[in-house]
């Protein structure tokens, strides 16, 4: 998963909008060893994501800690 390597050591993935079967695989050991954490939610999808992105940009949101957001392609976030 690309979205992985973009994480600092101890950083944090989110996953929104998961459709019920959607499967993650990540490897176990490096996950570990780098303390990363995945946390998913049913509710939000790509739009969701792209207007959340927005407003941070426009200043009209701050956040307490820096946070990078990957976009998967759609086709990437398919289940199997």
């Amino acid at each position: 998963m690309q979205a992985r390597d973009y994480l600092r050591d101890r950083g944090t993935m989110a996953i929104l909008g998961l459709p019920p079967h959607a499967k993650l695989t990540l490897p176990i050991l490096e996950t570990m060893l780098r303390g990363l954490r995945v946390i998913g939610c049913f509710v939000g999808n790509r739009q969701d994501a792209v207007e959340a992105l927005a407003l941070h940009a426009s200043g009209r949101v701050r956040v307490s800690l820096p946070l990078l957001f990957v976009l998967l392609p759609p086709a990437a976030a398919k289940t199997s």
